[in-house]
């Protein structure tokens, strides 16, 4: 073979070669092209679906908040009529009948606000609002809470904290009290003998982490098995699968509790022994707040301030809420004045002033964040800049932003309760906007006078003096069968029921202006689940003692001929 014949050779098969890795080179950039255009595909398909996903939950978000808003408004009606009723004179049989209804509309409620928890929890929009929390007041409330249940059922609840526990902690106090009811009222539920024990205790961290604070949950309940155990914490699932012997729930409870208590750095979990007990425990880490700023001269001058009237524009479509609101506000003492729809709140905000707007959100013609941009656009400056607060059903946190956005000063979930609404003026106008008796022991508080000289006076000035007679006549004639039957409350060891009746009296004293009454029957209402017995009899006595000087100075001052008071 000569030389050329092999140089022509070589260079044919480095000319295949090339070819060859020419082919690779093609079919792999081609086959990198595919790959591209299936992930570029792919990466299409995923936006889709995310944007698809994003749409989805921006219409649950929707469902449930029109949903909360449905659900809401009706309870709202329902609990501020239940609320106005308890204020009327009534028999023991319709107190009980009474009693029945609150109770199940309180469980809608509980359930409600379970189911909306939990979808808040899973979309990750519950957030919270740690503060200083005066921890053993916050006890002293499940306490409060939970005792009537406990009673009812013939069980002994003892709340308790180790000396060590801190007095004040930083803590999100509403999310810790829902745990802790939940805890305990679970507890009592599946009791039916001993005691719920719920005692608080401080842990020092391990290995150098942080304190924990721990929160025991004991009973001598049914206790539980190991596969019962295993599936506790699952939504749906109880403890008891019959539920024969129990009130129904939501089964959504400890599922949220435990949520919670993760979402707040800590942890639930349970020890059981099957006709037993069972133990909760309750974890979070442990947080101390600063010592609360004295204000004594504050809260002195807070006390002695008389009520300050304010002029109060609603803005609230439905019937029921109007009716319920002006009870409310009238007697805390305020001038109402009510309107249908946005655009009736905007003109009446021009043509008026007013010291607050109670702004409903789901309202005809023009809702309650577009009004409110309305007023806040109005050119008369002292109008534009008069205080609002949202009025709704739709509990969750955007409504929130959304509200504060478009320029509300604050927001009142439905139901609204009066101690709410009452906390809500103190925060905009100071305590004298929605005075209320000092939380002293009873034995220390100061006696006010008999009669509340403004709200007689207003009283007169907006009633004919013969039915404002027959009001005085009507109540100071129930006052000894009132006595009867906190007597008989208390001799028979029913708080809830001393609560119910002194509720009721209280608020009938306060719209009748008579003050001294008013101010027994609220430390009988706040008393009557923690004071002890011989200071709730003392209570009751006062109350009586207080009903023939009260009866007389309603008639010196010219509201009840004596005639009709024998």
């Amino acid at each position: 073979m000569t030389t050329w014949t092999l140089h022509g050779v070589l260079i044919g098969l480095a000319c295949l070669v090339v070819l060859a890795f020419a082919v690779l080179s093609w079919r792999r950039r081609v086959r990198l092209e595919r790959r591209l255009q299936s992930l570029e595909a792919l990466t299409g398909t995923l936006q889709r679906v995310h944007r698809d996903a994003e749409q989805a939950s921006l219409a649950r978000s929707a469902f449930l908040a029109d949903l909360s808003h449905e659900l809401r408004t009706s309870l709202q009606g329902l609990l501020g009529m239940l609320s106005l009723l308890r204020e009327t004179g009534l028999t023991a049989h319709q107190i009980d009948y009474l009693k029945t209804a609150t109770a199940s509309a309180d469980q809608l409620l509980a359930i409600l606000n379970d189911i909306l928890d939990l979808s808040q929890l899973e979309a990750g929009h519950l957030s919270l609002a740690p503060a200083a929390v005066d921890l053993r007041g916050l006890l002293r409330d499940v306490e409060a809470l939970m005792r009537p249940q406990a009673m009812a059922r013939g069980i002994a609840l003892h709340v308790d904290a180790d000396p060590g526990v801190p007095a004040r902690v930083m803590a999100d106090a509403s999310r810790v009290r829902q745990v802790l009811l939940n805890l305990v009222g679970n507890a009592i539920k599946f009791s039916d003998r001993g005691a719920v024990v719920l005692d608080v205790r401080r842990l020092m961290g391990e290995d150098g982490g942080p304190a924990m604070l721990e929160f025991l949950v004991t009973d001598d309940g049914i206790g539980m098995d190991e596969a019962t155990l295993s599936r506790l914490f699952h939504r749906f699932q109880r403890a008891d699968g019959s539920r024969a012997r129990h009130p129904a729930g939501s089964g959504l409870g400890l599922e949220i509790s435990r949520s919670l208590a993760r979402l707040m750095g800590g942890d639930i979990d349970a020890r059981s022994q099957l006709g037993v007990g069972t133990q909760m425990r309750f974890r979070l880490p442990l947080r101390d707040a600063p010592p609360p700023v004295a204000a004594t001269l504050a809260a002195a001058d807070a006390v002695a301030a008389p009520v300050q009237p304010l002029r109060v524009l609603v803005a609230e479509d439905q019937p029921t809420h109007r009716e319920f609101l002006a009870a409310v506000l009238q007697g805390m003492g305020h001038g109402t004045h009510f309107v249908a729809d946005g655009e009736q709140a905007v003109a009446a905000v021009g043509d008026s002033r007013f010291d607050l707007v109670l702004m409903d959100l789901h309202m005809p013609r023009l809702d309650g964040i577009t009004a409110t941009r309305a007023i806040r656009a109005l050119p008369d400056r002292q109008a534009a800049t008069v205080p609002i607060v949202a009025l709704t059903a739709d509990a969750f946190d955007d409504t929130r932003e959304r509200c504060l956005v478009a320029g509300m000063n604050d927001f009142l979930a439905k139901p609204v309760s009066p101690q709410r609404l009452a906390s809500l003026l103190r925060g905009l106008f100071g305590s004298a906007a929605a005075a209320e008796p000092a939380h002293e022991a009873p034995g220390l508080a100061p006696t006010p006078p008999l009669l509340d000289l403004a709200a007689c006076r207003r009283l007169r000035e907006s009633n004919p003096a013969p039915p404002l007679a027959a009001l005085y006549a009507a109540f100071f004639e129930q006052g000894p069968r009132t006595v009867e039957r906190l007597r008989a409350a208390l001799r028979d060891a029913q708080p809830l029921e001393l609560r119910v009746q002194s509720q009721a009296t209280h608020a009938a004293a306060i719209q009748l202006g008579l003050a001294a009454l008013a101010s027994t029957a609220q430390a009988l209402q706040e008393g009557a689940t923690h004071l002890p017995a011989h200071e709730v009899a003392r209570l009751v006595q006062r109350y009586e003692d207080q009903l023939a000087g009260s009866r007389q100075a309603v008639v010196d001052a010219g509201l009840l001929p004596s005639a009709v008071t024998r």
